[in-house]
């Protein structure tokens, strides 16, 4: 399989730079340094054009970033840290003290920390999936990255159970899929997305925490959730958008088709891909086409769904599975900007928070032949 970091792997990596003196360091050198250059910009803006109100909001906000920035840097170097071996690989990190987790940058290994410095890791293993998660003794209950079930380290209770309604077998009532069978059983999308509760989709120290058969089930949670809204209105009581849910599903994917027990059955799911996708476009050229019929203008979009947030990491599965593609019966290759737009302007040529749609021509051809595609596939 491909060697090369995946996405999640580059987002894992970001996330994790906060919790380590030479992240937060190189975070806080960040914010100053942007906020002399604002402040630079807003002396030249009313020096040169002699706008006073560029030059104030400037001033205020360069000003803000650097004795933010300051303040992260202070912070960054007077803050105490603890050293952390992770259990798979052996590499040490330095991190901060009060950090409860970390993910090994070495080997995306989900370390679960103990308030203890002095505790040391231990290999927990989920007594239902049998995912063993690195863990200090007395860590917190913690949901399992690959079943979604509440674990304690030293506890082998799965909590309340139900039976599979695939196969019939004995099932925690939280597992997302059923280890018997395969059948995916939690696809109540608002739930995973509720911020006030605990927000599974962008929750990246949980998902680090996945086996590559993990993200296979993560990515097929997140498509049952989208393909079970039958129409456009129902996408409202998502708490993000079905692009960048999809988005996110192809992230988990390419993870598991890195692996080899997995690859098989990533590209299985590629044609469910293919389908979501095609009604997404579907949905999203119906928001369009009422929004212009109902306002009458081309300018009425302060938002709009995220066009191509699903192309880097769908580019990505393409390279991945090349002449697979067709093997597995997808689509093939999934076109990118199909959107055209261009900031709207005041009267006195100030760019303003809104964008008119010059052309939507291709996002109709799209949707067109996604549609052709279902119909023949069907």
């Amino acid at each position: 399989m491909n060697e090369q970091r995946t996405l999640f792997d580059v987002k894992v990596r970001s996330h994790q730079s906060d919790k380590t003196k030479l992240g937060a360091t190189k975070t806080g050198f960040g914010m100053t340094l942007a906020g002399v250059l604002l402040l630079g910009l807003s002396i030249v803006a009313i020096s040169w054009a002699g706008t006073y109100w560029y030059f104030v909001i400037g001033a205020i906000g360069g000003a803000g970033l650097i004795i933010g920035g300051l303040i992260y840097l202070l912070f960054s170097l007077i803050k105490p840290t603890k050293s952390v071996i992770c259990l798979k690989c052996a590499h040490e990190h330095k991190i901060f003290k009060n950090a409860l987790s970390y993910v090994c940058t070495n080997c995306n290994e989900l370390l679960l920390l103990s308030k203890d410095p002095q505790q040391s890791l231990a290999f927990s293993t989920c007594p239902y999936c049998g995912l063993k998660t690195a863990a200090s003794s007395d860590a917190a209950p913690f949901l399992c990255p690959d079943c979604g079930i509440m674990r304690r380290t030293d506890s082998k209770d799965v909590g309340p159970q139900k039976e599979c309604s695939g196969c019939g077998f004995r099932v925690p009532e939280e597992a997302i899929y059923c280890v018997s069978c395969g059948s995916m059983l939690k696809t109540d999308l608002q739930s995973w997305t509720e911020k006030e509760i605990k927000d599974l989709v962008n929750d990246l120290d949980w998902r680090a925490g996945k086996s590559p058969r993990g993200h296979l089930y993560f990515a097929k949670a997140l498509l049952h959730s989208l393909n079970a809204f039958q129409n456009r209105d129902n996408f409202k009581d998502i708490e993000y958008s079905p692009f960048h849910l999809l988005e996110e599903s192809l992230i988990s994917l390419e993870v598991a088709a890195n692996d080899e027990k997995t690859h098989q059955d990533c590209g299985k799911l590629l044609p469910e891909i293919d389908r979501t996708y095609a009604r997404l476009l579907n949905w999203e050229l119906s928001v369009i086409e009422s929004t212009l019929s109902e306002s009458g203008s081309s300018e009425g979009f302060d938002k709009i769904p995220v066009k191509d947030a699903c192309i880097t990491p769908r580019r990505r599965l393409e390279d991945l599975f090349g002449e697979e593609l067709q093997k597995y019966g997808s689509l093939g290759k999934w076109n990118a900007d199909l959107l055209k737009w261009e900031q709207v302007k005041s009267p006195t040529g100030r760019p303003l928070d809104k964008y008119r749609l010059v052309n939507h021509d291709k996002l109709k051809q799209e949707s067109t032949r996604f549609a052709e595609w279902v119909a023949k596939s069907s």
